[in-house]
This record gives C-alpha cells, sequence and structure tokens, in this order.
C-alpha cells in the first residue's frame, strides 16, 4: 500500500530537482509500485544512468519515516504529487517536487490567482516600498503573493500582503525548520500564522548555494506571472524570471534607476520584452477579474491615483515591519534624498553614489554629511557608504 513514505523515499532516491519524476509515474504508475520494482525493472526502464540506480538501491525507506515523524514533531505536513491540493500549475512543470513540505495553511491555488513577487536583498528605499505596495495591493486584490522569504524584496513583498490580511506564501530555500536567516524569522512566523511557508527539503535540511535555483523554479511554477521589483545583472531573481518564461508564465518588471546597479537587471527584463509595471493595475489587467472577491474586482477597476489613495490609509504594522527601516525623509534636501535612494546594504564609494545620483563628488559629500546628520548612513572606511539599518 502506498505511503507518504513511498514519495519521501522517491524524492530521496531521484534527488531534488529531479526532471524525473512524471516520467516514473508514467511507466510505474505509483510511488509505491515504483519501489516495489526493484533494481532490476529500474535497470530495464533505460531512465537511469549508473549513478541514478545507485542512489536509487541506497536510498531508504526507514529514513524517509524519520523525516515523517520528524513533520510531526514539528507540526509539519507533507503534500504529494498525487494529492488534490497539490496545486495544479506547480505540478504542470517539467520538473515538479515529488513532496512539498510546508507549515501553516496552503491558500487555494486551484481557485485563486497568484503572483510572484521577488528582487535583490540589497534593495533601496525605492524598492521595498515599491515591493510592499505591491504585496499589498495583490493581497487586497484577493491575489496570492508568493516570494522566497529572504531579504529586501521578498521580505517587503510579504509584509504588504500581510498588512493587507491577504494571502501570501514563502518558498525556502532549505527546510521549513532550518536555522538560516533568523533575522527574518519573526517574518516567517507571521507567514505561517495566515498563509504558508513550504519547501521541497526535508523539515531540518540547512542552505545551500544549490538550493536556491531549485526553489526558484518553485516560485515561478506556482504562479501564473513573475514580478520583478529591483535585480542585479547577476541576480537570483533572473533566474526566476527566466524560468517562469521557460514554463510559459508571465514576467513582469519594475524600471528603475538606470544608473543604480540593482536596477540593471529589471530594465534588461523590460529591454527583453517584459511587461513593464508602474502601479498595480499592470498587473490585474493582464488576468480575468473574475478570479477576484468582489473587493477586489472592484479595485482591480480602480485608476493608478485611485489605488494610491486606496492604500493611503493604511501603514505597516510594528510587529510586521520591524525589520524593515522606513525613514521619514521630509526634512532632507532634494540631493539628500537622491543620494539616500541610490543607498544599499552593500558599501559604495563615493564616486559611484554620486554618479548614481547625479551629483558632484563635492555635493555628495554634503548629502552625505546631511545624511550622517540624520543617522541614515553609515560610513566605512575608504569614502564607502552604506545604508544604515
Amino acid at each position: 500500500m502506498e505511503t507518504n513514505s513511498h514519495w519521501l523515499w522517491m524524492q530521496s532516491a531521484l534527488g531534488f530537482g529531479s526532471g524525473k519524476a512524471r516520467s516514473v509515474l508514467e511507466l510505474f504508475g505509483t510511488a509505491f509500485d515504483f519501489y516495489r520494482a526493484g533494481t532490476r525493472e529500474w535497470r530495464l526502464s533505460g531512465l537511469f544512468s549508473p549513478k541514478e540506480l545507485d542512489r536509487l538501491i541506497n536510498a531508504s525507506l526507514d529514513e524517509a519515516k524519520q523525516i515523517l515523524s520528524r513533520c510531526d514533531e514539528l507540526g509539519q505536513w507533507v503534500l504529494t504529487l498525487n494529492d488534490k491540493e497539490y496545486p495544479q500549475d506547480l505540478k504542470n512543470i517539467s520538473n515538479p517536487p515529488c513532496i512539498l513540505y510546508g507549515k501553516g495553511q496552503l491558500p487555494d491555488f486551484q481557485n485563486r490567482l497568484a503572483i510572484a513577487v521577488v528582487g535583490t536583498r540589497s534593495a533601496t528605499p525605492y524598492g521595498n516600498a515599491t515591493a510592499f505596495d505591491l504585496g499589498f495591493g495583490l493581497g487586497k486584490a484577493g491575489v496570492i503573493v508568493v516570494s522566497g522569504g529572504a531579504l529586501g524584496i521578498d521580505a517587503s513583498s510579504h509584509k504588504g500582503a500581510l498588512q493587507a490580511a491577504g494571502a501570501t506564501v514563502a518558498v525556502l530555500g532549505g527546510g521549513v525548520n532550518s536555522s538560516y536567516l533568523m533575522e527574518n524569522a519573526p517574518l516567517r512566523f507571521e507567514i505561517s500564522r495566515t498563509g504558508a511557508l513550504i519547501s521541497e527539503f526535508p523539515p531540518d535540511t540547512p542552505v545551500t548555494r544549490w538550493s536556491f535555483p531549485m526553489r526558484n523554479r518553485i516560485i515561478s511554477g506556482l504562479t501564473k506571472g513573475t514580478v520583478v521589483v529591483e535585480a542585479g545583472t547577476k541576480s537570483g531573481s533572473l533566474i526566476t524570471a527566466n524560468l517562469a518564461l521557460e514554463q510559459g508564465r508571465d514576467v513582469f518588471a519594475v524600471p528603475g534607476n538606470v544608473d543604480s546597479y540593482v536596477s540593471n537587471g529589471t530594465n534588461q527584463l523590460i529591454k527583453s520584452g517584459a511587461k513593464t509595471v508602474t502601479c498595480l493595475g499592470d498587473i490585474l489587467e493582464e488576468y480575468s477579474l473574475q478570479v477576484f472577491t468582489d473587493d477586489a474586482h472592484a479595485l482591480g477597476h480602480l485608476s493608478c491615483k485611485a489605488q494610491e489613495e486606496e492604500k493611503a490609509s493604511f501603514r505597516p504594522c510594528k510587529e510586521i515591519s520591524r525589520s524593515v527601516r522606513i525613514p521619514d525623509l521630509g526634512g532632507l534636501s532634494s540631493n539628500g534624498r537622491a543620494l539616500y535612494g541610490c543607498l544599499t546594504d552593500q558599501p559604495l564609494h563615493i564616486d559611484g553614489l554620486s554618479k548614481a545620483a547625479g551629483l558632484s563628488i563635492q555635493v555628495a559629500l554634503q548629502a552625505v554629511t546631511e545624511l550622517e546628520l540624520e543617522d541614515l548612513i553609515q560610513s566605512l572606511s575608504g569614502r564607502r557608504y552604506a545604508k544604515r539599518r
């Protein structure tokens, strides 16, 4: 009799990110039948390389059962490809996970529109504010907001959706119980209360560099479209965008400062054909409003200006937004605001900052002094500066 342990065994045997799950099921029928077939049938199938056969032979059903026990201990659930709750759009990609581990309540992906909002960890204030606004607007419109639970753009989009009392899902690059990025632990907790944390990795699996590209295919696979807010030319968010294109999904990009390296990737996406996003309506108009709730249907018809007025009465709650600093820039000069908008979490030399802000070195240094007086900038050796957290 097939159990979840057979699916866990199958995922372990095939390897995370494998594209062979569908072929295995077409040939053998079920995970249980695949397990029961044994070494001879696996070899005769012609599906597997010698290395893959070794992994199949050495994979342990007992270890799979131990992982299930650990999930029960942690209050986490598992979904298999055969479960009706498994999101259909994700099931349709070329390499869907055999198993999804999760915590919280998975939203109804079958009957609601889901959109990914992703971007750099080193987001500018403009990027964070934009991601928050998009997360808020999408959440208000009844759209499931999907992101990666990281710092920067990911965190801001999740927080916007939470503030709108919308549904949001964080797809993690390690196990749901891993200790990665503990500064975002309060945010993950909030997401799990009203949405879900999910991963294809067992609960305690640590994050590795290779796990993020695999995570990204799930983010794009869960959604009808991916919005990239800020991304450098080598950003992992561009991997997500490319995966979305390969999966036949829509790609959107928010335009940014042409002199800012965190906008190089998004501006290039727009040049390559991604749809430009300057307000919520640019996304909603791409989809049938019948998938929204009645309230969201009304919101979908608002102009961008009206959407701004709708959002103006809402403010991030202190508990959720405490890890993203939203400073008051109203008292700064125009030069101070320009320079602050070019700061990132990574130290930048004054030459690059002045160029990005369109200021001379002398004027840029005056703006640095202004920001130092407001405790908005961190001064480092070598005339380098970073955004103060």
